[in-house]
């Protein structure tokens, strides 16, 4: 899959906007992983429905593979927490979250471009570096990155939340996760009673956060997430949206 996220080494801004160690280890995986969900999109899928409200493809467990030796290779000592495997626990503060397909119902099924490869790298709580990749929206795909202390990026260009600030025109999201589902009813009838447009759920946990930190919706609430599912969207796009 061709990306437009590059950084110009002849620009005197190259120093600045190089990627540290971690966000470009972000960017490489992510992107294997979007290669890997276009080579198989049109195949059929071996799904495994264990558990029913997650079920789990064999591009999921291929995603999981192949990233998780990419990790451990470059950052030997830190953790790794993925959906589709038990966690490698290290001891670090550092941990690297993998959702290996973000979405795993709209790839299957093929009814919406929306699902990807989301991977985060947190230390002692806090959002370090991260990217999403979503090959199929927009056709050419999203790459969504950032990281502490710079500007969050969509396809090598900053983002900006929306400024409408009237409820009215509010276009907002709520993903109350696999777990618990019935935790967005309460908010859901109170925004609701505020005026504010509640489409459905993406079945993608974080494209609702990229798309509410480059502006294309105004808001998105997680009620009971994990980490797996946000990381990569909270530090490569929703901290600094």
């Amino acid at each position: 899959m061709s990306s437009r996220f590059t950084f110009d080494k002849t620009t005197p801004e190259f120093r600045e906007n190089e990627p540290s160690p971690e966000l470009a280890l972000a960017i490489e995986c992510v992107r294997k992983g979007g290669e890997l969900l276009l080579e198989y999109y049109d195949k059929p899928h071996e799904v495994d429905w264990t558990k029913e409200i997650n079920p789990a493809t064999e591009v999921d467990k291929m995603i999981s593979n192949v990233l998780r030796t990419i990790i451990t290779e470059r950052f030997p000592h830190d953790n790794i927490w993925s959906e589709e495997q038990p966690p490698s626990e290290k001891g670090g503060a550092r941990t690297w979250y993998l959702d290996e397909i973000d979405g795993t119902k709209p790839f299957m099924s093929k009814i919406s471009p929306h699902f990807g490869v989301s991977l985060g790298l947190v230390e002692n709580g806090i959002p370090i570096a991260g990217a999403v990749n979503f090959p199929l929206i927009d056709r050419s795909g999203r790459l969504y990155c950032g990281e502490q202390g710079k500007p969050s990026l969509c396809n090598g260009e900053p983002i900006q939340i929306s400024n409408i600030t009237d409820l009215k025109k509010v276009i907002m999201n709520i993903d109350s996760g696999k777990e618990n589902i019935h935790a967005e009813e309460p908010y859901r009838h109170a925004l609701k009673q505020e005026g504010i447009t509640l489409p459905v759920n993406f079945g993608c946990a974080s494209v609702c956060l990229c798309f509410a930190a480059d502006g294309h919706m105004q808001a998105s609430l997680a009620t009971s997430l994990s980490p797996e599912d946000t990381a990569g969207a909270v530090a490569g796009a929703a901290r600094r949206g």
